[in-house]
C-alpha cells in the first residue's frame, strides 16, 4: 500500500511510498527549496479512497485547536455534501518529534508481470554501474612494448 507520512521534527519531515509510479519530478524551487510531483496509478472509487489518520496533538492547547477546527470541518462538510468540489480544511498544529503525525494511504495498482517501475529505472540512471572486476591476472608487456614506453617516456 503507497503512503505518506507528515510530522513535524523542529520542521516538517515527510516521506511517501509509491508502488506503481507512471512519472516523477524533483525540482528545485526557489533557493534551497524543492518540488516534488509524481503520479501513483491506482483504480477510482470507496474501494480505493485515501484512508486519512491524524495523531492527537501531544500539547493540550495543540489538541483543543485541532478538536475545535475539526468539528467546524465535518459541520461545513455536512452542510455543503452535495457541492461537488466544496473544500473542507482544518488546523493541526505542527508538534516536534512527531513524525507520523498525518498518515495518508492508498491502493497502488500492481504492476503488470515482467514490468519494471518507473522509480527502479529511475533509480538504475541515478547509479552508475559497478566496475567489474577481472579475475585473469595481468599479462607482462613483453621486452619489445617494455622498450616503446621507455623510449616514450625519455621524448
Amino acid at each position: 500500500m503507497a503512503g505518506i507520512d507528515v510530522g513535524g521534527d523542529a520542521s516538517v519531515e515527510w516521506k511517501v511510498v509509491a508502488d506503481h509510479v507512471r512519472n516523477e519530478d524533483h525540482n528545485p524551487n526557489g533557493q534551497g527549496g524543492v518540488k516534488h510531483h509524481g503520479i501513483d496509478e491506482t483504480d477510482l472509487g470507496e474501494q480505493n479512497g485515501f484512508w486519512f489518520t491524524l495523531k492527537m496533538p501531544r500539547d493540550a492547547a495543540n489538541a483543543a485547536t485541532f478538536v475545535s477546527t475539526l468539528c467546524t470541518a465535518c459541520a461545513n462538510a455536512q452542510a455543503h455534501q452535495n457541492v461537488p468540489e466544496f473544500a473542507v480544511s482544518f488546523t493541526l498544529p505542527i508538534e516536534g518529534h512527531f513524525k507520523d503525525q498525518i498518515n495518508i494511504k492508498w491502493k497502488s495498482k500492481p504492476l503488470p508481470p515482467g514490468h519494471v517501475s518507473y522509480a527502479a529505472k529511475a533509480l538504475a540512471k541515478r547509479k552508475p554501474a559497478a566496475k567489474k572486476k577481472s579475475s585473469a591476472k595481468k599479462r607482462s608487456a613483453g621486452p619489445a612494448a617494455k622498450k616503446k614506453k621507455a623510449a616514450g617516456r625519455r621524448k
